[in-house]
């Protein structure tokens, strides 16, 4: 049935190079000697709209279909010169969709599609093996091979009575084979279709046949082929990820280069009356942008620069080149941009480019400076190398940007300076900066930066201009940011998903028969159900059931994924989270979110706690906290008693002169590692976690409320402090307390 439908299409396709249009351009491709014409996409729809679909959606299987019926009436215009060239291919063109490089997915693999760009390179043309001829060694048997693929295709082994299916070496007969031509372009997209801040992007493009070197670096094309995945390969294996190919059915210039044009005799005569012209010069300022009134003076120079002049080479060998550069300045809307588009419309490989693709190299901070993002506070430096590790590109020397930017949104001020807003970062830079300027302010905040770099100042504390920071000088107001607005993050995270998958989570009876049903329901029986989570069919049909037994945290998160809900659902039925050890179950409950009862707890923790490690036992923590106020003390055993069900007890540390609260858990260690607490000292290196920044201020006001109670106070009766060894813990609560429009400062007190 296949093979009679593809008989219908070739005939369908015959019918259609009946036509006299394409016959007479099969007569014109043999007159000319050439192996393909060239098809226009739109006609096909206009032919059969249906098979126009099946060419673009399954080109690996219509494409050759066409190319044989294009063969057959070549056979019928000329049966002598299409015996000599055996194959003849008609190049689909002018697809009614041209898709921008930038928008190239893998929904359009193995299909027909158009893109259009400039050529940035391209390879020498070299023979590619169309058929290989291959001998046995042994026999000398030879075997002609397809060539389809990227590699090389040789026979599996010898079929001859001689070898008798045995392996044998096979080698190549060069002078055997078919080859066809080969080369390799890259296609970039074009300036006016780049995005604010982004490279430009480019797709390699295999060109075969007489399409080779059809155009040159620097032409516009329209290329029109099949999207192919080229897997990449890692040092040691091949990578997951693959690379984009476009294999060139055909390939239209929408502009050539100079070389290329052909210049009749009327127009050489029409130059050299034009020469004779004595007003040659203004005729020719006057037609560069002719729309844009006066502005002669700057009108000659770009005429001068487009003409450009003669190299010369001085007697003392010094060399002067012809080509010259202009500056333009001036101010906005005196038709600079309009001038330099004109110019490089007329400029046989001009490009236009503005500052949207342009790069801010040279304007640059340190890496360890903080900024407020949509995923908490932040090191620029972390932001950087985490777009870095997908690869990287030197644009300048020692400059070096990211290939696959992600977008991140971060606080900035607005463009009239009237307020802070969420701006979206689209592009990250990094490089190595040979002087750099810090700046200090009295209130005990810092910036390293480059002496390029601008920073927002004041010079009378009410107008606000830019500076570069190599003209910041001592005495010179400052802006920073009084007031923090809200950031929407992903902050609200379900507790049990710090804590690990092998505890068990106790679920009543009824709910997990109910989830458990609606899975046998699903899947078609309990033992399908055991199955697909791996697990005992006794757990499912009696254990659980019963309530003798409880699932692992693993198992209940694929039971609420099956059964399409969520913790979230199930959270009033859960019991307690408990796990076994040396004193047998340890159970304990847990909020399903942050609150801010459990904020208070992670203040606690963060000023006056601490996690120790037991190395004597396997994932063994205990959880201490201590304070000089036994108030502080009942209010924290509290505070655990509500979250976790836990009731520890008050030691007395004669020694210390303080109260000390000691317990142990698993679950809670896991869940305060996860929320930023580190394992033993704390240390210099504490700080905030990033999901804390982007939390309500109900959340933050209740975790600063006991970091100012554990580890700060109040001097006399006017100054509210907070002390911490840690400089970057400060810097963070410096900005948390701007949430609330509180300005701090941050002092050094040395011992």
């Amino acid at each position: 049935m296949e093979m009679d439908a593809e008989l219908n299409v070739e005939e369908e396709f015959s019918r259609f190079f009946k036509q006299e249009k394409y016959r007479s351009l099969i007569a014109s491709a043999v007159a000319q000697r050439k192996k393909s014409i060239m098809v226009d996409h739109s006609d096909l729809i206009s032919f059969n709209e249906e098979l126009s679909h099946l060419i673009v959606e399954e080109p690996l299987k219509y494409l050759p279909i066409l190319d044989r019926a294009a063969y057959k009436q070549l056979q019928v215009e000329d049966p002598e010169y299409a015996s000599k060239i055996k194959e003849f291919k008609a190049r689909v063109f002018n697809l009614p969709e041209k898709i921008p490089i930038r928008e190239v997915r893998s929904s359009h693999l193995r299909k027909l599609i158009a893109i259009d760009g400039i050529i940035v390179r391209a390879s020498a043309i070299k023979p590619m093996l169309k058929t290989a001829v291959f001998r046995c060694r042994n026999c000398g048997t030879r075997y002609r091979v397809e060539q389809n693929s990227s590699r090389l295709k040789v026979p599996e082994k010898c079929t001859s009575i001689q070898c008798r299916g045995r392996r044998s070496k096979f080698e190549l007969v060069e002078e055997e084979c078919d080859y066809i031509d080969y080369q390799l372009i890259g296609v970039q997209e074009k300036p006016e279709d780049l995005p604010p801040g982004q490279l430009p992007r480019v797709i390699d493009v295999g060109l075969k046949g007489d399409i080779v070197d059809r155009a040159r670096p620097g032409d516009r094309v329209i290329i029109t082929g099949i999207l192919f995945a080229v897997q990449e390969r890692g040092a040691e294996m091949p990578k997951k990820t693959s690379k984009m190919y476009l294999e060139a059915v055909s390939i239209e210039t929408a502009s050539k280069e100079p070389e290329s044009l052909q210049i009749t005799p009327e127009e050489e005569r029409l130059f050299r009356e034009m020469a004779k012209d004595p007003n040659i010069h203004q005729r020719l300022i006057e037609s560069i942008a002719p729309s844009i009134y006066g502005l002669d003076h700057i009108k000659k120079a770009i005429m001068l620069l487009l003409f450009g002049g003669r190299p010369k080479q001085f007697p003392d060998g010094v060399k002067v080149r012809g080509d010259i550069h202009i500056l333009l300045v001036g101010d906005p809307g005196t038709g600079k941009s309009q001038l330099l588009k004109y110019a490089a419309m007329i400029a046989p490989r001009g490009l236009y480019t503005s500052g949207r693709g342009s790069t801010a190299a040279g304007l640059c901070v340190s890496g360890d400076t903080l900024v407020y993002t949509d995923n908490g506070i932040v090191s620029i430096k972390e932001i950087v190398e985490r777009n870095m590790r997908n690869g990287l590109l030197e644009i300048d020397d020692g400059v070096y940007v990211s290939r696959e930017p992600k977008p991140i949104r971060i606080l900035a001020p607005s463009k009239d300076l009237s307020e802070v807003e969420i701006h979206k970062a689209i592009q990250y830079y990094k490089l190595k900066a040979k002087e750099v300027v810090q700046i200090e302010t009295v209130l005990g905040k810092s910036i390293t930066l480059t002496g390029e770099t601008p920073i927002l100042c004041s010079n009378d504390g009410k107008t606000l201009e830019w500076k570069k920071a190599s003209q910041v000088k001592i005495g010179d107001h400052i802006a920073f940011i009084a007031k923090i607005p809200e950031v929407e993050g992903n902050w609200r995270k379900c507790l049990l998903e710090f804590i690990g998958d092998d505890v068990f989570v106790e679920i009543s009876q009824e709910k997990l028969e109910e989830l458990l049903d609606k899975l046998s329901t699903k899947l078609g029986s309990l033992r399908n159900v055991a199955k697909l989570l791996n697990v005992d069919e006794n757990c499912v049909y009696y254990l659980w059931r019963r309530g003798i037994a409880s699932p692992k945290l693993k198992v209940l998160r694929k039971i609420l994924e099956e059964a399409e809900s969520s913790f979230e659902d199930i959270y009033p039925w859960i019991k307690s989270i408990f796990y076994k050890s040396y004193r047998g179950r340890e159970r304990v409950k847990l909020p399903p979110y942050p609150n801010e009862v459990f904020m208070e707890f992670l203040g606690d923790i963060y000023s006056d706690g601490c996690l120790v490690k037991d190395p004597r036992k396997n994932e063994s923590y205990t959880i201490h906290y201590s304070t000089g106020s036994l108030e502080d003390a009942r209010n924290y055993i509290e505070r655990v008693r509500e979250l976790f069900g836990l009731d520890p007890k008050i030691e007395r540390d004669k020694r210390e002169r303080c109260y000390v609260v000691r317990f142990s858990n698993k679950v809670i260690a896991r869940l305060l590692i996860g929320f930023g607490i580190p394992v033993g000292d704390k240390g210099k290196d504490l700080e905030i976690h990033p999901i804390i920044h982007v939390m309500p201020r109900k959340l933050i006001g209740a975790f600063l409320k006991q970091l100012f109670t554990n580890d700060g106070g109040i001097v006399r009766g006017k100054c509210v402090f907070f002390s911490t060894s840690s400089k970057r813990l400060a810097e963070q609560v410096d900005l948390l307390l701007r949430r609330f429009g509180i300005i701090s400062s941050i002092r050094e007190r040395r011992s």
